[in-house]
């Protein structure tokens, strides 16, 4: 399960956790409340609130439709998309194979993930976090004449490597753009995704800077023939 915490919303799941262990605490059997000191009972809950994290963390994953990652077809990212009223379909792109796709997860280190490349193809650092709310508060701040932070960890071309349009016929420059943001997403994270597909309403009123936008899918696909997905860990 852990491979799977940074799929959560950090600031539901904190809510969430703290009202279960609040009401255990309220509801606590009366002798139980006299008799262990304010110190003790305040080990216990902590205690308690362990235990039950981990039942925390499957509640919220169920309620924001996240699943077991399973092998999917092409077309089904696609109408995945397109449920979501995403509609800019030259630039949806999936994994190559399979070693593609471990390599970009190695890379990203969470889904759903946000990347901001500059013209030049350099990674801009905006957060050591992965929340999705860093990447929307950067993306609102974004402009041509800032200075940013490089981050030297891959540039654009190590991703492109490593995927491929749904559309055979794809073909642009990123340097003719002031910037390229790539939303690495996945079907098995539900209502997670929309964490960064709503990044792209902002990055769309920004009418002084041309920004494309590329979504890369991060499912694994049926058509790469393996016979079980790995598991993989975040870190």
């Amino acid at each position: 399960m852990n491979s799977f915490f940074k799929l959560l919303n950090e600031d539901k799941l904190l809510t969430i956790f703290l009202q279960i262990s609040n009401h255990f605490l309220l509801t606590a059997p009366y002798f139980l409340k006299n008799v262990i000191m304010k110190q003790s009972a305040l080990y216990i809950s902590t205690l308690i609130s362990c235990f039950i994290f981990s039942s925390c963390v499957t509640i919220m994953m169920r309620l924001n439709g996240v699943t077991t990652p399973k092998f999917i077809t092409e077309q089904q990212t696609m109408k995945f998309l397109e449920k979501k009223g995403i509609v800019e379909n030259a630039n949806w792109f999936v994994c190559k194979d399979s070693a593609s796709i471990i390599k970009i997860i190695e890379m990203i280190q969470a889904i759903p993930a946000t990347n901001f490349f500059t013209r030049s193809g350099d990674l801009l650092f905006y957060s050591d976090s992965s929340c999705p709310g860093q990447a929307d508060q950067f993306a609102r701040s974004l402009s041509s004449d800032q200075v940013y932070k490089i981050d030297a960890s891959y540039r654009i071309g190590d991703v492109m490597k490593l995927i491929k349009p749904v559309r055979d016929n794809l073909t642009f420059q990123f340097n003719d753009c002031d910037y390229t943001v790539f939303f690495f997403w996945a079907t098995f994270a539900g209502k997670i995704n929309n964490n960064v597909f709503e990044i792209a309403d902002v990055l769309n009123k920004k009418d002084s800077l041309k920004i494309r936008i590329i979504y890369v899918n991060v499912d694994f696909l049926k058509s790469w023939g393996m016979k079980e997905i790995p598991h993989m860990n975040f870190k």
